[in-house]
């Protein structure tokens, strides 16, 4: 009987789908669907946000979607409540057009339930000092047509002029 050999790197072979096995294991356990990453940095740019306890603040806003309230329009919010959404010449949007996004916290929930329903792709950017939502990119369902929504906040001014 001829004793047993390894051929080199034989080792390697062996433990490769082991390993892999294990790392695919433990960052399911960290991130299922993917989305805890953005989860935190939503947690971290909210709580941000609160922090500054901002009320009333104005913001330009581009919604790119297949719906009515899709474009640039400046929203303006007061004590918390939206108030205004107008076009760059004027025309006013129905602020129910501009639903959830017509708020920073209404930006936060839209994303918060994005991340909850596990969308196909999401991302998000935050504000360093204030942490509003600079852009925001959703598709919820990799086979649905049409259902991809994106927001970017080109602009915020607070009422007492910080931006």
């Amino acid at each position: 009987m001829l004793p047993f050999r390894r051929r080199p790197g034989f080792d390697v072979l062996l433990a490769l789908p082991l390993t892999l096995g294990l790392v695919v294991t433990a960052c399911s356990l960290l991130e299922p669907g993917g989305l805890d990453g953005e989860r935190a940095a939503l947690q971290r740019a909210r709580l941000r946000w609160e922090s500054r306890h901002v009320g009333t603040y104005s913001f330009v806003l581009y919604r790119g979607c297949e719906c009515l309230a899709s474009g640039v329009m400046t929203v303006k919010v007061v004590n918390g409540t939206p108030v205004s959404a107008t076009r760059p010449d004027g025309t006013p949007v129905p602020l129910e057009y501009v639903g959830a996004a017509a708020t920073v916290p209404g930006l936060f929930q839209l994303e918060e339930d994005a991340i909850e329903r596990n969308a196909f792709q999401f991302s998000a950017t935050y504000d360093s000092a204030l942490g509003f939502p600079q852009a925001v990119s959703i598709d919820y369902d990799r086979n649905t047509v049409d259902d991809e929504v994106g927001y970017t906040i080109q602009s915020l001014t607070v009422a007492n002029g910080a931006t």
